[in-house]
């Protein structure tokens, strides 16, 4: 009988301690599912905020940098300075940010980048902004694409004058011909001097009382006007060069002569160095628009051969005159173009930018002022961008703008370059020897010799000048208001 109790005793206490065990584990399972659905709902709670700190930080920095296009671009500065500009300032922004408003360990990591060009929307620039949220360890990674566009305001044409001076000029001492209007300040009581006989002149502005400073004034076709105000020669706007340290151009090879190499945005190549009978191709890719300018730093060049620019945009070449060491061949030439000799009708100017800077010239010191010389043989299409240097043409092969704060630019041998602007104001600029030019001229002072010689007045538009000259405007032309248009992505994760 007691063996029988003791028997159940010990089933009942087995039955008891199985219970306890049943009910803990089941316990110790509905408090590890607990604990693991708050763990679950802490981390999608965490993948959440992290979506919406990725979120506000993208819209943050997106206000900021439409607040920095709209004000730079208020200041009517020129197109191709305008992006190099804004990447200054936003490179200024903080990368990173904290809120220390919340009790979470939250942050962002943004960073901006400029991104392909759309075929939809080939006059945008564009950026990526992408930024990276993250909350107690859990990260979300968001992007945008925003495109802006911009067109600086201005007159719709450079100038509406076939000479413009400060000081006089000398018009046909050999029977030169000057088709078109013409116009001076004659300060220092200077004159213009007529005395071709073969002038087409249609008319002639000079400020009140010194239309007697007009020699020959008979010659003039219509009349001499007398201007209340005398002509504002406007100060050169020098290309921005970029705060932000240059992408390195790894040294080429030419292959059958031929080397390329690939300047997307701001770059910097310690030797630039092409023989005769090479060619140079320099791709832009396919970034931005047609007038975006991509910098090339340079700071030996030595170029026989040819350079060919190619992709969307321009090229701007920035070398510093005095600092490093310039050589141009006799076979030198340029052009925007990849294949043939790259002469047309009508070339563009405008592929081809060369900034040559002389940071250690002082201004007015004009005995130390660097000169740059196109021999006859050397073919440029291109434009040229100059600090203190004096320009010499000799060559019926350059095609293109000139503007230089330089002393002298003279024309000689052969020149013929068509609806350019040149832009010296402190220069004398002499034309000689078969020079014809069409366009519009500025300088100090003017001279013009030999039976051969000719200026011809053309309209020159402010589109297709790549340089930022803001002329006031004349009789011929209309201001144009500049406009600016942001257009935004869709936000997408990353």
């Amino acid at each position: 009988m007691n063996k029988i109790l003791n028997q159940k005793k010990g089933i009942a206490l087995m039955t008891v301690l199985l219970t306890f065990l049943s009910l803990f584990i089941l316990l110790s399972a509905i408090v590890y599912m607990s604990i693991q659905n708050t763990d679950n709902t802490k981390l999608t709670n965490d993948y959440s905020k992290a979506y919406y700190i990725a979120e506000s930080s993208l819209n943050k920095r997106m206000a900021e940098v439409n607040s920095l296009f709209t004000t730079l671009a208020n200041s009517n500065p020129n197109p191709a300075d305008l992006f190099t500009l804004l990447e200054n300032e936003i490179a200024l922004l903080p990368t990173d940010l904290t809120f220390d408003q919340t009790t979470d360990v939250d942050s962002a990591v943004l960073s901006i980048i400029a991104s392909e060009g759309s075929e939809e929307y080939p006059d945008y620039m564009f950026y990526k902004i992408t930024a990276t949220g993250t909350v107690n360890g859990i990260s979300r990674t968001l992007s945008k694409e925003v495109g802006f566009a911009y067109s600086q305001g201005g007159p719709g044409l450079i100038v509406g004058k076939a000479i413009l001076t400060q000081r006089g000029m000398i018009i046909g001492s050999q029977n030169s011909t000057v088709v078109g209007p013409i116009a001076s300040n004659l300060l220092d009581n200077t004159s213009i001097d007529l005395k071709s006989t073969q002038t087409q002149i249609t008319m002639a502005f000079v400020p009140i009382g010194k239309s007697s400073y007009v020699k020959t004034s008979s010659r003039i076709g219509n009349r001499i006007t007398e201007v209340d105000m005398p002509f504002i020669f406007p100060v050169i706007k020098y290309p921005v060069i970029p705060t932000a340290s240059p992408t390195m151009v790894p040294s080429y090879t030419f292959v059958n002569s031929k080397a390329t190499i690939n300047v997307f945005g701001y770059s910097y190549l310690e030797n630039m160095v092409v023989a005769q009978g090479q060619t140079l191709i320099v791709n832009l890719g396919s970034r931005g628009t047609a007038a975006t300018r991509k910098m090339l730093r340079v700071k030996n060049i030595n170029v026989s051969g040819n350079i060919r620019v190619i992709g969307t945009g321009r090229l701007l070449l920035v070398f510093e005159y005095g600092k490093g060491t310039l050589t141009m061949g006799s076979k030198f030439n340029v052009c925007g173009d990849v294949v043939g000799s790259c002469q047309a009708a009508d070339p563009d100017y405008t592929k081809f930018l060369f900034y040559l800077k002389t940071p250690y010239v002082t201004k007015g010191d004009y005995g130390n002022y660097p000169k740059l010389v196109f021999s006859n043989l050397q073919l440029f299409y291109g434009s040229l961008l100059a600090e203190n240097v004096d320009v010499e043409v000799k060559s019926s092969n350059f095609k293109g703008h000139i503007v230089t704060g330089g002393h002298e630019v003279d024309f000689s041998a052969n020149a013929y370059i068509k609806r350019a602007l040149f832009y010296a104001p402190f220069a004398t600029l002499r034309i000689d020897s078969n020079a014809v030019l069409s366009g519009s001229l500025i300088s100090d002072y003017f001279e013009i010799a030999n039976p051969q010689t000719m200026v011809t007045y053309l309209e020159v538009d402010k589109e297709t000048f790549p340089f930022s000259i803001d002329f006031p405007t004349t009789t011929t032309t209309d201001y144009e208001p500049g406009s600016t248009d942001i257009i935004e992505g869709p936000i997408v994760e990353n």
